[in-house]
């Protein structure tokens, strides 16, 4: 999620998932293909899973720190809202 940073997703090429709602528990899953986009607003907790190798563009204002995490496989560490 993002507090200020507004932000675009465009799909390149490939086949994803996006889960977007208005907290971690209430997510709706929207499959995209390649030519598909979604805005994602601020405060809308969101995120990807690749369905296959995809290339994503990302279009965003410059926030650059404004990063709020739930949770991670990758093991970044979870952060709260401000």
């Amino acid at each position: 999620m993002h507090e200020t940073k507004d932000e675009t997703l465009h799909l390149l090429s490939g086949k994803l998932i996006l889960r977007a709602g208005p907290s971690p528990d209430s997510l709706e899953a929207v499959e995209l293909e390649k030519g598909e986009s979604f805005r994602v607003r601020p405060r809308t907790v969101h995120m990807i899973e690749a369905v296959t190798d995809v290339d994503v563009l990302e279009a965003s204002t410059a926030h650059l720190d404004d990063v709020v995490r739930f949770s991670d496989r990758y093991g970044r560490a979870p952060s709260t809202p401000k």
